[in-house]
């Protein structure tokens, strides 16, 4: 399962589809595979490992067959379209509950993304009824437009949207790394660089 699941991830890689939490479970797959696979491991500890490792896995063959059913049926069909491969758990229309409590309180904004720029309502702010709780507004905060919102040399912005591969960037792996962080891509285990650090193979 482990292979094939890395064969159907190279695939998704190459059509520029990216999934960080399906990369961290197949990467800590991975990784207990190898651990069960070390010489002189204890039969029981091979054995919960392994199937450790299969429980891992599985989320990652059960997502990475429907990903690649989708964009099959999409280029038999010819029509492009925004899929939701999470129907599991979420439905096309959402949670209402939720986002009419959302639409209460929040307005959409512009907003300023680490490395990317301001991109128009992508972001959401309080609306004028709940004015008094809004802490920007009553402190006077606002980003320095004057500070650079990257460190030099991080190319963040650029693995965000998808035009260049985290080994790309000059800091990945060197000046940048889980334990040392410089770009925010790095800093949480999800974290698109963060992930290829840990996973990437030789």
């Amino acid at each position: 399962m482990w292979r094939l699941n890395a064969f159907r991830l190279d695939i998704l890689h190459k059509s520029g589809i990216m999934n960080n939490s399906i990369e961290e479970l197949h990467g800590r797959a991975e990784d207990l595979w190898r651990e069960a696979c070390k010489e002189g491991q204890a039969v029981a500890a091979r054995e919960a490992l392994g199937v450790s490792a299969f429980f891992a896995e599985r989320p990652v063959y059960e997502s990475t067959n429907m990903a690649l059913k989708d964009l099959v049926s999409q280029v038999v069909e010819g029509r492009p379209r925004v899929g939701n491969e999470y129907r599991r758990v979420v439905r096309e229309a959402g949670n209402p509950a939720a986002i009419a409590a959302i639409d209460e309180v929040f307005e959409a904004r512009d907003a300023a993304w680490r490395g990317i720029g301001t991109i128009p309502a992508s972001g959401l702010g309080l609306r004028a009824a709940f004015a008094a709780r809004d802490a920007a507004a009553r402190f006077g905060l606002a980003p320095d437009p004057g500070v650079a919102d990257t460190s030099p040399g991080c190319r963040c912005g650029d693995v965000l949207l998808g035009r260049l591969e985290p080994e790309a960037c000059p800091l990945f792996g060197r000046a940048c790394t889980p334990d040392a962080p410089v770009g925010p891509c790095m800093v949480a285990f999800e974290g698109t660089c963060a992930a290829r650090y840990r996973h990437r193979r030789a």
